[in-house]
């Protein structure tokens, strides 16, 4: 019996087969589209708001996110900027949100220049710190209790 002995390049990667087609976990996004799906029911429409999304789609496929993060530049998106992104009182509010990470130099930046100029940023870790945030600043809320389940509907519309 002639038993072959394959030998992998060193740079060759091995993929464990139980894994192999499992989603990468994605924590910042997940807490983002919460956020968003809370902040589209608790904001009423004299609050504007929006989200500044890097729209890297699928960043484990290096050559693609080059290919967004490329076309993202070209028309206008800066690195470091808050992922949301609201106004209240003429004032302009920035929302990072984090979920275990730190930020990045530039990021620091970015949010320094913001306050700065008038502007105020901070960094939330979950729905409630942003919930916190938004009170001390004096933010308006709509009167809107939404049930666990209203809430998850309402992740789907978005």
């Amino acid at each position: 019996m002639n038993k072959s002995l394959w030998i992998l390049p060193a740079h060759y990667q091995k993929t464990n087969a139980r894994n192999a087609n499992k989603k990468r976990a994605q924590p910042e996004r997940s807490l983002q589209v919460r956020v968003a799906t809370m902040l589209a029911w608790m904001l009423p429409p004299e609050v504007p708001w929006t989200a500044i999304s890097p729209g890297v789609v699928n960043p484990s496929d290096r050559a693609k996110a080059a290919r967004m993060g490329a076309r993202l530049k070209a028309q206008g998106l800066h690195a470091g900027w808050p992922d949301l992104a609201l106004i209240f009182h003429g004032r302009f509010v920035g929302i990072e949100l984090k979920a275990g990470s730190s930020l990045s130099p530039v990021q620091r930046a970015v949010h320094q220049q913001i306050t700065i100029a008038g502007g105020v940023v901070r960094t939330c870790r979950s729905e409630e710190e942003v919930v916190e945030f938004l009170d001390v600043l004096g933010v308006p809320r709509r009167n809107v209790r939404l049930s666990p389940a209203e809430r998850a509907s309402a992740v789907t519309q978005l």
